[in-house]
């Protein structure tokens, strides 16, 4: 009698340590996930593995197109901008629908710096808004969902698009990247032409440079490039591409360029054997599948090519007009100068002639993207002339 009570002692404490050890593992998983959920993107001091991937809707249909609310915010590495890669740390984009305008809200940090705007648009930029996210199938990255634990804050990206119908699109990733780098630099184009028109400042100003338009990058996508080390040219001939390696034909076709992005005849960002093909500030970049990146210079007929059409500066005090080899110079509606001209690289001059005065200039010189005139060795640097590409 008394070995049965003792086991049935022995049965009772192993059921009850059981019981306790079970409802601590429910408790110690449960806490977990309402770590990640309210630490927000970041999981705060956690570690350990996946807590949720779920890849996106890729049939989600959004009829709607009114937007209430839209919400981004994206740590901007690898994402190309104008010349650059994006140097913020951590952006964040909103535009809310109140009353009869819309709000924006901007955040932009750096490692030194921190912008903060705030302001008022009409609320037919929604419209544009929504426009772009139509362009960029946005809704197809709906439900993307990703939480890694231990990962710190504001390294990953979230997206909230709200509409009036009630519908949404959200996206989340506490490691990386929610939709595609080239639709980031859209949104992150549109917030900044929107912060201008404002009257609030270029956010993407860097240095002496600011951001090139998309007139520049026309005039850029011109004549043929070349690699130092490597065979492989890239030919530009007004809206068509041609790769060379060697003398291999590796790829011909159609291209357009937006921020100094080429994109391919289904405006795609992929030209074989070329992942990307970027327009930084003195050469352009090609990024290879699993192979060290391409940089290609200007050839010598580059320059003759650029420069074909109209130039005008800042002040519009003055106009260039290339047509061929022939250069008229107008201050105003007068005309200065009407002759034949020719190129060393960058450097334009009157044919047949060693002198640098071209009209009321001296030094006129072609980079990529713009023609400068230069200040002489004793002159200040506000004689620096820049004359842009402008439309007909």
């Amino acid at each position: 009698m008394l070995k049965l009570k003792n086991s049935r002692k022995s049965l009772m404490k192993i059921r009850k340590s059981l019981r306790l050890g079970l409802l601590f593992g429910v408790s110690s998983f449960s806490a977990i996930r309402r770590t990640g959920r309210n630490d927000g993107p970041g999981g705060g001091g956690r570690t350990g593995g996946t807590i949720a991937d779920r890849d996106a809707y890729r049939d989600t249909v959004i009829k709607s197109r009114d937007i209430v609310s839209f919400d981004y915010e994206f740590s901007p590495n690898s994402v190309f901008y104008r010349g650059y890669n994006i140097s913020h740390r951590y952006c964040v984009f909103s535009m809310k629908l109140e009353e009869n305008q819309a709000q924006v809200k901007i955040y932009l940090c750096e490692y030194s710096n921190i912008i903060r705007m705030e302001f008022p648009v009409p609320k037919e930029k929604l419209m544009h808004l929504q426009e772009l996210v139509e362009q960029q199938n946005l809704a197809s990255n709906h439900g993307r969902y990703k939480e890694v634990a231990g990962i710190p804050a504001r390294v990953g990206a979230k997206l909230y698009i709200g509409y009036a119908s009630g519908e949404r699109i959200s996206a989340f990733n506490n490691t990386g990247h929610v939709i595609p780098n080239y639709s980031s630099s859209l949104v992150f184009d549109f917030f900044r032409k929107i912060a201008l028109e404002a009257g609030q400042e270029d956010f993407a100003t860097r240095h002496d440079r600011p951001p090139r338009s998309d007139e520049q990058y026309n005039a850029i996508t011109r004549g043929t490039w070349y690699t130092k080390e490597d065979n492989f040219t890239l030919e530009f001939d007004d809206d068509k591409l041609k790769i060379h390696e060697a003398d291999q034909l590796k790829y011909e076709g159609k291209f357009t360029s937006k921020m100094g992005i080429f994109l391919n005849e289904e405006k795609r960002v992929r030209f074989e054997p070329f992942r990307d093909i970027l327009v930084k500030q003195e050469h352009i970049l090609v990024k290879r599948f699993r192979e060290e990146d391409l940089e290609f210079s200007p050839g010598e007929d580059f320059y003759p090519k650029m420069v074909q059409g109209n130039w005008q500066d800042p002040d519009q005090k003055y106009r260039l007009e290339f047509v061929g080899t022939n250069l008229k110079i107008f201050e105003g509606e007068e005309l200065l100068l009407d002759e034949e001209i020719s190129f060393r690289y960058g450097s334009i001059r009157l044919k047949d002639s060693e002198d640098k005065l071209i009209g009321p200039f001296q030094n006129l010189y072609a980079r990529i993207g713009d023609i400068q005139v230069l200040p002489k060795i004793d002159e200040s640097e506000d004689k620096r002339i820049r004359f842009y590409p402008v439309t007909n």
